[in-house]
């Protein structure tokens, strides 16, 4: 339910940005991060393994209450596997590969 009622409608537009900015994922998605409004008060470092193409790797992203960290995740290409702290991410030019292979591979 979280996912459906707060995670989704607050990630549409990053991940419009994300498409405008890279071209409908075309080229790499810029490692910007977004300046902080709250002061960073509750502010943590959340380490995420990604999993992409032909490798794994581990980023740290610096957290807090105005910029949650799926939101942030998905500012850098990636799509979180969980809504609230997310400690595994997919490339999002991955998913949409993966997506287009199954939709043109005959069943068996």
């Amino acid at each position: 339910q979280r996912w459906v009622n707060e995670m989704i409608p607050k990630l549409l537009d990053p991940y419009m940005h994300l498409l405008r900015t890279t071209k409908n994922l075309s080229s790499e998605p810029s490692e910007h991060q977004r300046p902080c409004t709250c002061g960073n008060v509750d502010g943590r470092v959340l380490a995420i393994v990604v999993v992409r193409m032909c490798s794994l790797e581990q980023i740290q992203l610096a957290i807090c209450a105005c910029h949650p960290a799926p939101v942030l995740v998905v500012d850098r290409g990636l799509f979180p596997c969980a809504p609230l702290h997310p400690t595994l991410a997919v490339d999002i030019r991955h998913l949409d590969f993966v997506t287009r292979y199954f939709l043109r591979t005959s069943p068996n």
